[in-house]
């Protein structure tokens, strides 16, 4: 029984020791590195100047950067839950022009009712009415879908709102003047 045993243990030894022998003769073949070639130093002429963004460009920059901030205003703004204690309107404050944030400040001092009210609001389609860059001022009608929860959690209501949103710039930043749901 020992020996057979022991016949078993020294195949294997025998194994692992072909296959360091063949790893080590495998490593030793490598190819040695290919030595590092220079490239030739190739000289430039003078910077070219960055293109100038077309008005169509401009127009679509500026477009855009007055939809993220509706999008997000819009959809934080009009997301409630009587449980957040009007987180969202703590988190639309640095969208708000400095006058329009004392009014959301004033919307946080309302109580909240003991039944359980909540509604999550999502922006569908953001239409810009108008836009003054000159002055600074803009005007966006967004179209929303609000899922409104009161009471028993299971108790969802599904509609459609509109509201519209007045803007000015501060400090080159499009902010918040004003919004009203319709």
């Amino acid at each position: 029984m020992l020996l057979k045993r022991q016949k078993i243990v020294l195949s294997v030894l025998v194994v692992l020791l072909v296959l360091v022998v063949l790893l080590f003769l495998s490593l030793r073949k490598a190819p040695a590195p290919a030595p590092l070639v220079e490239q030739p130093v190739v000289e430039t002429s003078a910077p070219t100047a960055p293109l100038e963004p077309t008005p169509a460009q401009v127009e679509r920059d500026q477009t855009v950067a007055l939809q993220t901030v509706a999008k997000t205003f819009v959809e934080r703004y009009g997301s409630f839950s009587s449980e957040s204690n009007y987180a969202n309107i703590v988190d639309v404050l640095p969208l708000a022009t400095k006058t329009f944030e004392v009014i959301l400040l004033k919307q946080t001092q309302a109580g909240t009712s003991a039944e359980f009210y909540g509604i999550t609001t999502r922006a569908l389609v953001m239409k810009v009415d108008s836009r003054d860059e000159a002055a600074g001022t803009a005007k966006m009608t967004v179209t929303t879908q609000r899922e409104e929860r009161k009471g028993d959690l299971a108790v969802e209501t599904v509609r459609y709102q509109t509201i519209v949103l007045t803007f000015e710039k501060e400090q080159n930043v499009w902010k918040v003047a004003s919004a009203a749901w319709l």
